[in-house]
């Protein structure tokens, strides 16, 4: 698996954030689903 930080790579800041968000969210929710990766983003905020 390829670490948040490689993945993101180049691009600019929010950007990476982002990235490192959504990989987050997929891996906390076990799911690709935008709404609940945003759950779980929000619950966990």
């Amino acid at each position: 698996m390829t670490r948040r930080g490689e993945v993101s790579e180049g691009l600019p800041k929010v950007a990476q954030r982002f990235v490192s968000e959504m990989v987050y969210g997929i891996q906390a929710s076990q799911s690709v689903v935008l709404t609940k990766i945003a759950r779980t983003l929000v619950d966990d905020s």
